[in-house]
C-alpha cells in the first residue's frame, strides 16, 4: 500500500503541473473578492477530475480482472502504448500547452460559474489525463479494496488541486502585494513549466516503455 500511495503521489505532483489551470485561477484571484470563487473552482476541479477516476477505475477493475485472467500480456501492451503517449507529449508539449485557456470576462463570474468552469478544465484536457491513467492502472493492479481504492483517488487529486491552493494562500497571505507575486509566479509557469513537464513526460514515457518492454522479453 505504501508503494502504491508513493507512485500516485509522485504521479500527481506531474499531473498537478497544469498551465492552463494555473492561469485562470490567476486571474480569478485578480478579481474582486476572489475567495469564493477560487474555492468553487478548486472544488470544481476536484471533484470533475475525482468522479471521473471513480468511474475509470471501478470499470477498470472488472476489466482488467477479465484481462489478467486471459491475456496477461496486453497489460505490458497498454504500458508500452501509454509510454509512447507520454513521449509524444514531451516532444509536443509546447504546442499542446502553447495558449492558455481565454480568461476573459471573468470578473463578474459566479461562485457556481467557477465551479462549472474548473469542472469542464479537467474534464476537457485529454493530454493531462494521461498521468492520471497511469496513476489508476497502478491502483488498479494493487488490488485494494474499494475503500482503499476511494482513499488514493482522494489522495490524489488532492494533491492533484494543491498548486491552485497554494496560489489561494500566496493570495490572502501577501494581501496588497499578492498581484505582483501572482504574476511573477505566472510568468515563471508561462516560461519554464512546459520545458519542465516536456522533459517528465518524456523520461516517465521511456520508464514506462523500458519496464513492459523487460516483462515482455523475460
Amino acid at each position: 500500500m505504501n508503494t502504491v500511495l508513493t507512485s500516485i503521489v509522485m504521479i500527481a505532483l506531474i499531473d498537478s503541473i497544469n498551465p492552463n489551470a494555473v492561469a485562470v485561477q490567476i486571474y480569478l484571484l485578480s478579481t474582486p473578492k476572489p475567495i469564493k470563487r477560487s474555492l468553487a473552482f478548486i472544488v470544481g476541479d476536484f471533484l470533475a477530475t475525482f468522479i471521473a477516476g471513480l468511474l475509470i477505475t471501478f470499470g477498470l477493475t472488472q476489466v482488467i480482472s477479465q484481462i489478467f485472467s486471459r491475456f496477461t500480456e496486453i497489460i505490458y501492451w497498454l504500458k508500452f502504448l501509454l509510454g509512447i503517449a507520454l513521449v509524444l507529449l514531451g516532444c509536443y508539449f509546447p504546442k499542446v500547452f502553447s495558449k492558455s485557456k481565454n480568461t476573459k470576462n471573468l470578473k463578474q463570474i459566479q461562485p457556481t460559474q467557477a465551479f462549472l468552469l474548473g469542472g469542464t478544465i479537467a474534464f476537457s484536457e485529454a493530454p493531462t489525463a494521461l498521468p492520471y491513467l497511469a496513476a489508476i492502472e497502478i491502483i488498479v493492479q494493487a488490488n485494494l479494496s474499494s475503500y482503499q481504492i476511494i482513499g488514493c483517488l482522494t489522495i490524489y487529486n488532492i494533491v492533484f488541486v494543491f498548486p491552485l491552493i497554494i496560489l489561494l494562500f500566496t493570495y490572502l497571505f501577501f494581501q496588497k502585494k499578492s498581484a505582483f507575486v501572482l504574476d511573477s509566479i505566472h510568468r515563471f509557469v508561462n516560461r519554464w513549466i512546459p520545458k519542465i513537464m516536456r522533459v517528465i513526460a518524456i523520461i516517465f514515457g521511456l520508464i514506462l516503455i523500458i519496464d513492459s518492454l523487460i516483462h515482455m522479453i523475460t
